[in-house]
């Protein structure tokens, strides 16, 4: 079964990860169930790409230098309200409330699928 089953394929993801090893995985795991990924190493860079290519998902680790991952989920609110935001921490946190309400999903380390 497929991330996100009710977009159209193949699904074009947005992958921001500041881990150049962690991006890698998660790509290639995406791109071998037929999506299309591109990565970005920075919340810069992924707003960058989303002005280009428009994505309809965007995952992103929550806790990067510079701009982190809050920041970066308040900026698609703002300027791409229909992109869908997955969240990614290892910290077993998701942040406040409103923040956390905002993203489509948080994946902690923790998470184990059901």
């Amino acid at each position: 079964m497929h991330l996100v089953d009710n977009l159209a394929a193949p699904t074009r993801i947005l992958i921001v990860d500041d881990d150049a090893s962690v991006r890698d995985v998660i790509s290639v795991l995406l791109q071998e169930e037929g999506y299309e990924c591109r990565t970005a190493s920075s919340a810069e860079a992924a707003l960058d790409i989303a002005a280009a290519e428009a994505p309809p998902l965007v995952i992103s680790d929550m806790k990067m230098p510079g701009r982190d991952g809050i920041w970066l989920l308040e900026a698609f609110r703002e300027r791409y309200a229909e992109t869908a935001v997955i969240m990614l921490t290892g910290y077993g946190d998701t942040g406040p409330p409103s923040i956390a309400s905002a993203a489509a999903r948080w994946i902690t380390s923790s998470s184990r699928p059901s």
